[in-house]
Parts: structure tokens; C-alpha cells; sequence
């Protein structure tokens, strides 16, 4: 049985609703990220079930990717793809405000990281899950699959299978 992080919710001591990560928790046996035989591999949000149909394979980032930005818009958490993450908590010297505003950006982060990883194949999964935050994933993610890096191998491969050896030249 493998394990996962939940996200619940907990009234804060103003009557604020927040975020809160539960776990680890029993996840939900899945033969692949097309969902599980009885339940939603990812569960709350309706538009999350568009990353449980369409799983991270490698190629198709493009339009995972798509997919993710509208679920994270949807759930007003996208911002962390945006600004970096905060690996220092905020010091003595802060106020009340700056210091919620921390404890929000990781727990939102938390929870982006979670679809994320939640929405991959199980190799993918392995590889990212040990990254501290959600903008850490997808920049590596952007590396190797994005846009630009499919137009740059093709570039490559073009080039390689259309050079030609210059006549009576050495081979060394």
C-alpha cells in the first residue's frame, strides 16, 4: 500500500478557512493515471478529473501542462508557479500579515505540488517527487519536454541524417 498527502481545510483563530496538508494517508490502488477501478485518483475539484484523464507521459507536456495551469487558476493557487518559493521562513521581525502570507504560499505550493505528482506516470512520479517546490518541477519539466526543446531536437536529428560526407575525404 502506498501512501500520499491529503489536503483538508481548518478554521484559523480569526474564523479564516485554510488549507491544511493530512497524512500521510492510504493512497488509491491505480492501474495508471486514468483513474482508479472506484474513485478519482484525484479527488475535490471537478476540472482536477482533467489531469487524472490526461497523465504526464513525457511528450504530451504541452498540453498537461495546459491542463494543470487551468485546474491551479481554478483552485487560486497558479501564482505559485510564478513567484519563487520561499525556502526561509519570514524572521522575528515580520508581521502577523507577512507571516500568513508564508504559511499560505507553502501550503498552496503543497497542494500544486500534490496535483502535479498526482497527475504523473508512476516513473515521473519517482523522479519529482523528492523536489521541494511545484516551480522546481515544472522548470525541469520545461527542460526536457517543452516547446522549444522538441523544436531543438528535430533541428538535430534533421541535421544529422541530412549531412553527408565531403568527397575524398578522410574518415579518421
Amino acid at each position: 500500500m502506498s501512501l500520499a498527502f491529503g489536503v483538508g481545510e481548518e478554521v484559523g483563530k480569526d474564523g479564516e478557512v485554510l488549507p491544511v496538508i493530512l497524512g500521510p494517508v492510504p493512497a488509491p490502488m491505480v492501474d495508471h493515471c486514468g483513474g482508479s477501478s472506484s474513485k478519482s485518483h484525484i479527488s475535490g475539484n471537478a476540472l482536477a478529473k482533467i489531469l487524472d484523464k490526461h497523465c504526464l507521459e513525457g511528450h504530451n507536456f504541452p498540453k498537461w501542462f495546459q491542463n494543470l495551469k487551468i485546474v491551479l487558476i481554478s483552485e487560486k493557487i497558479a501564482y505559485v508557479l510564478d513567484m519563487p518559493f520561499p525556502h526561509q521562513p519570514p524572521g522575528d521581525n515580520v508581521t502577523e500579515e507577512e507571516r500568513a502570507q508564508y504559511v499560505k504560499h507553502i501550503q498552496d505550493d503543497t497542494q500544486a505540488k500534490c496535483y502535479i505528482l498526482a497527475s504523473m506516470n508512476s516513473e515521473l512520479q519517482k523522479q519529482y517527487e523528492h523536489m521541494d517546490a511545484a516551480i522546481d518541477i515544472i522548470l525541469h519539466l520545461q527542460e526536457l519536454y517543452g516547446e522549444g526543446t522538441r523544436n531543438r531536437r528535430f533541428s538535430a536529428v534533421y541535421k544529422l541524417v541530412n549531412t553527408k560526407m565531403v568527397k575524398r575525404a578522410k574518415v579518421h
